[in-house]
């Protein structure tokens, strides 16, 4: 009963919180007291929302598996301790410790709000040929996909092992057939994409529904 006392409590101030600043981006879902920030908004939205926050903020940047890095900043709004979370593609892999062949998830850094807007006034896409278009890159889409239609699910996806294959195959139709990731991923069997979060590995599980 608490609990359910404390997240409605929550979601009350979020209401008055996005009323109070209706520039904010839009969130992708709500899970417990993470905000996530869609992948097409990226970084620079969660950092608006995070000015916003009350209380000392702090960045944690966390790898993912197959290239993407996790961005969660935390703060403080209306007395709740609040993590905004989003997904990076393209500027935060320096930051980073080295890929010395450790687990993925042990390469992780805090930093300070300043010091991730320093490093974003700098950087420059890894790969100037290819920068991101405003609506994100397709890698970003394609989280962003993943965070609205699996919203409960979707660290489970993005941590699985074989999310480089989901990854692959999704960007592959789409360059093939001109889609979206999200229509990729909206052509997948409702029933299908209701069980993927039983599977065991809810990428590879995925992956195997998007026809070739």
């Amino acid at each position: 009963m608490t609990e359910t006392l404390n997240q409605a409590a929550l979601f009350a101030a979020l209401s008055v919180h996005i009323n109070a600043h209706p520039d904010l981006a839009e969130l992708a879902s709500v899970s417990g007291s993470t905000l996530q920030i869609s992948g097409t908004e990226g970084v620079t939205a969660a950092v608006a929302w995070a000015h916003t926050l009350g209380g000392a903020s702090t960045v944690t940047l966390g790898a993912y598996p197959h290239g993407d890095v996790g961005v969660k900043i935390t703060g403080t709004m209306a007395g709740h301790r609040v993590t905004v979370f989003t997904v990076d593609d393209d500027r935060l892999h320096e930051l980073l410790p080295p890929d010395v062949g450790q687990p993925y998830f042990q390469r992780q850094r805090t930093l300070t709000l300043a010091d991730l807007e320093a490093h974003l006034d700098t950087a420059v896409p890894a790969d100037e040929t290819n920068a991101p278009e405003p609506e994100g890159t397709p890698g970003a889409q394609l989280a962003a996909a993943l965070h609205v239609m699996f919203p409960e699910d979707f660290f489970a996806i993005a941590e699985a092992d074989a999310y480089g294959a989901l990854k692959h195959k999704v960007l592959t139709n789409c360059e093939i057939s001109n889609t979206t990731p999200r229509e990729v991923l909206e052509a997948i069997d409702p029933e299908d994409r209701a069980f993927a979060a039983k599977a065991d590995d809810p990428a590879a599980f995925l992956a195997s529904r998007i026809e070739s």
